[in-house]
């Protein structure tokens, strides 16, 4: 009775590294899909920077010949 005992704690200990092989490989896949989106964010978020850079040059821009006096073409005789 003990053998069968022994027996059946060796397939449970396997059946429980195979478990946690499992895990291990469904915890890394996540963690290389977070880091992957986190690369993902992290690049938008410096997109959007860069953009926001942008739109306020032009703002800038448009502002500064708003305020400036128009030019006025000489007249030919």
């Amino acid at each position: 009775m003990s053998e069968v005992s022994v027996e059946a704690l060796e397939i449970e200990n396997l059946n429980l590294r195979a478990e946690l092989q499992r895990v291990r490989q469904v915890a890394t896949d996540r963690l290389v899909f977070i880091r992957v989106l986190e690369t993902f964010v992290n690049d938008v978020d410096a997109c959007s920077r860069r953009l926001r850079n942008d739109l306020g040059e032009v703002s800038t821009q448009v502002a500064n010949r708003n305020s400036s006096p128009p030019v006025q073409a000489e007249e030919e005789e």
